[in-house]
């Protein structure tokens, strides 16, 4: 089920179930990947220049990025026309953590606006080898995104995608408590 959220006058906000990897009717989709494989995600930066697999979606070989870095890729195997890699921080270990994250969307958004996307989806981040609280990543989340929506020029859609029920609830509440939208 996905819930619509109104950002402005020209945008939304959607929390949806779904895989990141087969979202067709999206511009762009973000994925994260960790600078820590040790932490069990996807491994961005010890990889710099290798092509590597996103389950659904392979990756080209990218530059070396650092922690809030995103880069995007048009030359890949995915139903979205782009996709853009952050390199995510391992909560308490990448320094500050939530300003490294703000980053990560800050990032995404400058990149997909630059490249004139329309809508853009992210997948969840949380436990899955970045140690992330559901709770903490979906208030940074949904608040960078608000912060960000003055500054669109052709976004219309930012979808969240995400794989399980509690975090579904978690980011429904975070935009309920942001947005002030009661459902």
């Amino acid at each position: 089920m996905q819930t619509t959220y109104p950002l402005s006058a020209t945008a939304t906000l959607e929390i949806a179930s779904g895989d990141i990897s087969n979202q067709k009717d999206l511009d762009a989709v973000v994925i994260f990947l960790s600078s820590r494989p040790q932490f069990g995600a996807e491994s961005a930066s010890s990889d710099a220049g290798k092509a590597r697999k996103v389950p659904g979606i392979v990756l080209p070989a990218l530059p070396a990025i650092q922690p809030g870095q995103a880069v995007v890729s048009t030359h890949f195997k995915a139903r979205s026309p782009m996709v853009i890699a952050c390199l995510a921080p391992v909560f308490g270990v990448d320094l500050p953590s939530e300003n490294l994250l703000k980053n990560c969307y800050r990032n995404a958004i400058a990149l997909a606006e630059g490249q004139g996307a329309k809508s853009i989806g992210f997948s969840g981040i949380s436990g899955l080898g970045f140690y992330y609280p559901t709770e903490n990543v979906a208030e940074t989340a949904i608040t960078m995104i608000c912060e960000l929506t003055p500054t669109f020029q052709s976004l219309r859609t930012v979808r969240f995608l995400l794989l399980d029920s509690f975090s579904l609830r978690i980011y429904r509440e975070a935009c309920n408590e942001i947005l002030g939208v009661l459902t």
